[in-house]
């Protein structure tokens, strides 16, 4: 049984937005799923495949990346973060989505994190129900792009600035739930700059990610 706790808490920051109808809590509730809480990173979908989902994370996070080969070694890709998600927000990429496009990136969420979900085809069923959620899922999209944009500014911050912005920004929750070389490459940086970022400035290293 999903847990009403949990589904307060989504209605509140729902809230924060535009007025809804009486009728929308009773109705969106079936449409949720079950919340779930994954014991290791679980890869949502790939590039070219189309994101069904959209999240509201209960905790933890959800990281998107992308995949290269480096020059120095043709046969070991590497990967790039392109966004992480923030706590108590809800996450979705908007094009996929919204429009059905194909995703130009992996998504995964990180192990430890619990997410309830609304699938598309819920989504859809959903504002048949309650048009005004058309114009929810806009302001929730706009609100999405203002913190990619944050996001964005930190990381042409210098390097120690940069992450001190980005812990300020995500909560320092984060670094237990991604490892320190994908925050990096969130950052535009390396993994050892980070790491003497982290050791000039005194972080501990008890929670981060092993």
């Amino acid at each position: 049984m999903k847990s009403y706790r949990y589904y307060q808490d989504l209605l509140a920051y729902l809230s924060n937005f535009i007025p809804m109808p009486d009728k929308f809590a009773d109705l969106l509730y079936p449409y949720l799923t079950e919340p779930i809480t994954y014991n290791c990173d679980h890869l949502v979908f790939k590039p070219e495949e189309v994101a069904d989902m959209a999240y509201w994370l209960i905790k933890g996070y959800i990281r998107t990346y992308t995949e290269y080969k480096p020059e120095e070694d043709r046969e070991l890709w590497k990967q790039v973060t392109e966004d992480i998600s923030l706590p108590q927000k809800i996450f979705l990429l908007e094009d996929s989505y919204m429009r059905k496009q194909p995703a130009g990136c992996f998504m995964e969420i990180t192990k430890g994190s619990t997410v309830i979900g609304l699938s598309y085809s819920s989504y859809a069923l959903l504002a048949a129900e309650v048009p005004e959620i058309a114009n929810l899922a806009l302001q929730i999209i706009s609100a999405g792009r203002t913190d990619q944009q944050i996001k964005n500014n930190i990381c042409k911050m210098p390097g120690a600035k940069s992450y001190a912005a980005f812990l300020d920004h995500y909560s320092e929750d984060v670094e237990s739930f991604i490892y320190q070389m994908h925050i990096a490459s969130c950052l535009g940086t390396t993994a050892v700059n980070l790491c003497r970022i982290r050791k000039n400035g005194g972080y501990g290293d008890d929670h981060l990610r092993k």
